[in-house]
């Protein structure tokens, strides 16, 4: 399941970059613990457009 997220949040940001919170209400019917890690997990990689 978490793959899913990852995706729809690649997705968005493929469009430039959002603050956590504008990716949040995007991604619709994504928990805040769910989010959390998706966010966490990518930002180490120096995701490009995941604003902190």
């Amino acid at each position: 399941m978490g793959e899913q997220w990852t995706v729809m949040a690649l997705a968005e940001l493929s469009s430039g970059p959002r603050r956590y919170r504008q990716l949040e209400r995007a991604l619709v019917g994504i928990s805040q613990r769910m989010m959390t890690l998706t966010v966490r997990r990518y930002c180490g990689d120096c995701l490009p457009g995941a604003s902190q």
